[in-house]
């Protein structure tokens, strides 16, 4: 008799528990306002209360029938000595008129599942002001024809002034100065790249060491491109390279790799290099056009 006692009062005290357990769970869904306009927000908030070290999944919150989400906020976490509060603020807005429901949301606190109330929310269109005079629809007005013969003159005038304009535009370029043809054979790449580098050597002692290499490269760069070597312009250094490495020797392949290494170092890094360095580089330059103008137009100048 004892044990049967024994037995029933543990059972009631862990019912007891139980049901004490369930009493400290508190889920709550509320809303600001219950009528809106189309497409104008409304928050949505949720609450939850569950006893200290309790495992709790939360709601789910894909989608809710006639409402769509703006914004999620994170969800707020406050404790105290015998439970923890969640709080989480959700907005949301409706683009269908009539009066919905959002239903009951569920979530799970051990092994218990707990609802929400359901939330009644009236969405409409904005209301009319009967006060305002009603505008019927009107017909049709017809817009008088405007006289037109001023436009045809305007349009005379214009054509008139066009045809002067043109006549003097022509008459200018008939009396524009023609800048006369230097007498003499015309030079070839090669020989302008030659004539070019002995006047950049004349320049040098007047001439700072970026412009110089500048000039330098440029002169190179007007050699390949008047020789439909390599025609882009945006073409980097290592392209003319390229070009011709099967044209030369090894060694001069790699001496005029490092000049024009060279001469994007000063362009690009503000490299200083010395006067030998100055004048190897013209050097180089000088010495390898003629041999690649001599392989593909048999073309040598002395």
């Amino acid at each position: 008799m004892q044990k049967k006692i024994t037995i029933i009062w543990v059972v009631l005290t862990f019912a007891g528990l139980i049901s004490l357990q369930a009493q400290d769970v508190r889920v709550q869904a509320s809303v600001d306002r219950n009528k809106i306009l189309i497409g104008e927000p409304i928050q949505l908030r949720l609450d939850v209360e569950i006893p200290q070290g309790t495992p709790m999944g939360w709601f789910n919150l894909d989608t809710i029938p006639h409402f769509t989400f703006i914004t999620k906020n994170k969800i707020d976490t406050q404790n105290n000595a015998r439970a923890i509060l969640f709080k989480q603020i959700l907005s949301i807005t409706s683009f269908d008129s009539g009066q919905w429901v959002i239903p009951q949301l569920g979530l799970t606190v051990g092994n218990n599942r707990y609802l929400t109330d359901s939330l009644t929310v009236m969405v409409d269109y904005s209301p009319a002001d009967p006060n305002q005079p009603y505008h019927d629809l009107k017909d049709i007005v017809e817009v008088p024809e405007t006289d037109s013969l001023y436009i045809n003159y305007i349009l005379v005038a214009a054509t008139l002034i066009a045809i002067a304009l043109l006549v003097w535009l022509l008459s200018r370029r008939k009396k524009a100065v023609v800048t006369p043809e230097h007498s003499g054979p015309r030079l070839s790449a090669l020989e302008l790249a030659i004539k070019e580098l002995e006047e950049l050597k004349l320049a040098t002692p007047s001439t700072n060491v970026k412009t110089y290499f500048t000039r330098l490269n440029d002169i190179m760069r007007n050699y390949f491109r008047n020789r439909n070597l390599v025609t882009a312009p945006d073409a980097g250094n290592e392209s003319f390279v390229q070009k011709v490495q099967s044209d030369l020797s090894r060694e001069q392949v790699l001496q005029l790799a490092q000049t024009l290494r060279l001469t994007d170092a000063v362009k690009f890094a503000k490299y200083n290099p010395s006067p030998a360095e100055q004048a190897e580089a013209h050097e180089v330059i000088r010495k390898i056009l003629p041999i690649i103008d001599e392989i593909h137009y048999k073309t040598p100048v002395s």
